[in-house]
């Protein structure tokens, strides 16, 4: 059974103008909760913790409570229940839930009738107000039966898992590597990771920034050694902000390098979809429970053992190989010895609570799912203080391509969300839908979009907008709504997962921007699609959502975030410049108006 905590549903409703509160906990996790006592005029009420049969769409509760009245003019006590409806709006940053236009669908009160005061207490104190509740209090009492819609077609494929006992660092570059002049040096630049990674054009020697110290190669899969020097053209790096990474990490002389006093670090590259296992030495394993399962303590990532088997989560999935070196396959079921896993709130937490939430069957990764599948809201009022004024840029002329089997173009070259269908445009931004008649705009609040949007595939990187919906308009504001997909949490096998698992589509414009800049050869801007693997990431059961932890994984935040290029001003935002750049804001960031 749900710990008590919801029943503070019936309670909050039960006020009507000449009712006043008891005194009531203050923590709505407090398990005095319930049973509440409310005192009014006509009589008191004790009302028992509510069962929720229901929460259709996360839009429509329905609960029965059970209730003892006491009306004034006598002492006598009557027994009732109720059956509700409510509206919800779910604020999931303040952990609220908004009750609204109540209905009360069944109500009884043994021995007495509906012109009773004891009735009319009951009866209007319900339908008296809107009520904010905890969210909490709604999940743990919400049937584990109630149905939750999963993600289909999401790429359950593992990726490249790379393993290493001694330091090593993930050298991931998104495709093929896009090499770039840095200007006024004879020096390039890999636009695709987010390393600073460069290259000498006269003998094509590779150069790595690594914790202030540099590495050398002469190819992307070979060895890469401590370099002795650095090409003299390094002194000639713009002083910018772009730059600002590589020019921490430059020495005071070029020529002749401080060797740092370890070895150095085993460099993985990868193309493709890849992650790091790394432990200090081999894995120490530690027992929990005692049915055969144990996790690697030295280690950062989320590593366990139960009998021969080898199990690891990534961006929320678990695969499992009978060595670490695999091959990995997905783990379609985890063995029982998982559950042993003391929860967070326990007597005896352990520092690997956290993965319940990931397990399936477990409370947590229920809770996790409800929370990734409850819609956040907004509401748009028409024009004022609330329009939108977006400057959406493209590398040259819009280009657009096809997305399989829908009817809809999205364009390529642009870092926001631009979709056409049937001659119109749609921008998806900031959770929000935008519609206008050119690629460029201008742009106003859409009332509605077709509904061949919901059929965009896992395998397109405008999937995430199928989670973005329009609830509504009337002449003052227009309603939209969006669950966790549209930032990258996706409900798959009873637990939430980070990303579809799909590599980006390759996508390679060439425009004439260098030509008229004088550089004498075309560029190649490049557009980040958030990956699934590759930098690492974290779940926040409280909010639903995945956020991003890059130790080991690049410097500057997800693979393939740290460039993009504005064909406005022929610069390239580098690096942590990048995400203050509101192009990257309108991917998978809601919009609070």
């Amino acid at each position: 059974m749900h710990l008590t905590r919801t029943g503070v549903l019936a309670a909050l409703l039960l006020i009507a103008a000449h009712c006043s509160w008891a005194s009531s906990p203050s923590s709505s996790d407090d398990k005095s909760w319930y049973p509440r006592t409310i005192e009014g005029e006509n009589g008191v009420a004790v009302i028992h913790a509510p069962q929720i049969d229901d929460w259709q769409d996360f839009e429509t509760i329905t609960a029965w409570a059970a209730f003892q009245v006491t009306g004034t003019a006598n002492d006598v006590s009557y027994y009732g229940s109720l059956k509700f409806n409510a509206q919800t709006d779910t604020d999931i940053a303040a952990r609220e839930v908004l009750l609204h236009e109540v209905e009360i669908l069944e109500l009884s009160i043994d021995g007495l009738n509906e012109d009773s005061d004891e009735y009319k207490l009951i009866r209007d104190g319900f339908t008296a107000m809107t009520r904010k509740v905890p969210l909490d209090l709604v999940l743990a009492y919400l049937p584990n039966s109630m149905p939750l819609t999963s993600a289909e077609g999401l790429n359950t494929e593992p990726p490249i898992i790379f393993v290493s006992e001694s330091p090593g660092i993930l050298l991931f570059v998104d495709g093929e590597p896009r090499f770039l002049p840095i200007e006024d040096t004879d020096l390039q630049f890999v636009l695709n990771t987010t390393w600073d990674l460069l290259r000498d054009g006269e003998d094509g020697s590779l150069f790595l920034c690594y914790e202030n110290s540099w590495l050398t190669a002469k190819s992307l899969d070979d060895e890469w050694n401590w370099a002795k020097k650095l090409p003299k053209d390094f002194k000639k790096i713009p002083d910018v902000p772009n730059w600002a990474g590589v020019h921490s990490c430059l020495p005071e002389k070029l020529r002749k390098l401080d060797q740092p006093g370890e070895p150095e670090p085993t460099v993985f590259y990868s193309s493709e979809a890849a992650e790091l296992l790394l432990t200090d030495g081999a894995p120490s394993w530690v027992a929990i429970g005692g049915n055969g399962l144990s996790y690697a303590r030295n280690t950062d990532q989320e590593l366990f053992r139960v009998e021969d088997d080898k199990f690891i989560l990534l961006s929320g999935r678990w695969f499992q190989s009978m060595t670490l070196e695999g091959p990995w396959t997905l783990a379609t079921e985890l063995p029982e010895a998982f559950q042993d896993i003391p929860p967070a709130d326990s007597d005896s937490p352990h520092e690997m609570s956290h993965v319940r939430s990931s397990i399936p069957g477990t409370e947590e990764a229920w809770e996790a799912a409800l929370i990734a599948s409850i819609p956040r809201k907004a509401e748009i009022q028409r024009g004022g203080e609330s329009a939108i004024d977006i400057d959406v840029n493209y590398a040259g002329e819009p280009v657009f391509s096809p997305i399989d089997d829908t009817g809809i173009d999205l364009a390529v070259n642009t870092s926001y969300q631009v979709l056409r269908y049937e001659g119109i445009y749609y921008l998806c931004h900031n959770a929000t839908w935008l519609t206008g008649f050119s690629a460029t705009g201008p742009w106003q609040f859409a009332d509605s979009i077709p509904d061949q949007f919901a059929l965009i595939p896992p395998s397109s990187p405008a999937y995430n907008t199928t989670f973005v919906n329009v609830e509504g308009s009337d002449d003052e504001s227009i309603y939209y709504a969006y669950r966790s997909g549209y930032e990258g949490a996706y409900v798959s096998n009873e637990t939430v997962v980070q990303g579809t698992g799909y590599a980006a589509p390759a996508v390679s414009i060439s425009i004439g921007y260098g030509y008229s800049s004088g550089y004498g050869y075309p560029y190649y801007p490049y557009y980040w699609w958030p990956p699934t693997y590759g930098y690492g990431s974290w779940y926040n059961p409280s909010t639903g959502r995945y956020g991003q932890s890059v130790v080991g994984y690049g410097p500057y935040g997800a693979a393939g975030g740290a460039a993009v290029y504005n064909p406005e001003t022929g610069v390239y935002g580098r690096g942590q410049a990048v995400w203050d750049n509101d192009e990257f804001a309108g991917r998978g960031y809601a919009y609070n108006p």
